[in-house]
């Protein structure tokens, strides 16, 4: 097992022989854990958190850009900067709702 940054590295030999410990650090745990098969990266693992939590920041990302792209759209019908992130943020929660039954806040 190596560190890196803030990843630690199996073999895949290693995650088949210690597979119940590791999901349970891998649970608890903020880092990202990289699994190599014949000396290659194959999968990272992570906690469920923090794949939500990676998950939002994409997607807000995503939201910001496309205020961004759409904001002289927003201003030739008349709308503020503001009015149109919130109106993309509530389409966002709906969509996530959607997706997964829950609130994104």
């Amino acid at each position: 097992m190596a560190r890196v940054k803030n990843e630690v590295v199996f073999n895949l030999t290693d995650l088949h022989k210690r597979l119940g410990k590791i999901v349970q650090t891998v649970a608890l745990s903020k880092k990202h854990y990289l699994v190599k098969k014949g000396g290659l990266p194959a999968i990272v693992m992570m906690s469920y958190a923090e794949y939500e939590r990676i998950s939002k920041e994409a997607a807000t990302h995503t939201l910001n850009q496309a205020v961004r792209a759409l904001g002289p759209e927003a201003e030739r019908q008349g709308l503020t900067e503001e009015q149109a992130v919130e109106e993309m943020k509530q389409i966002r929660q709906q969509v996530y709702q959607e997706m997964y039954g829950k609130s994104s806040s």
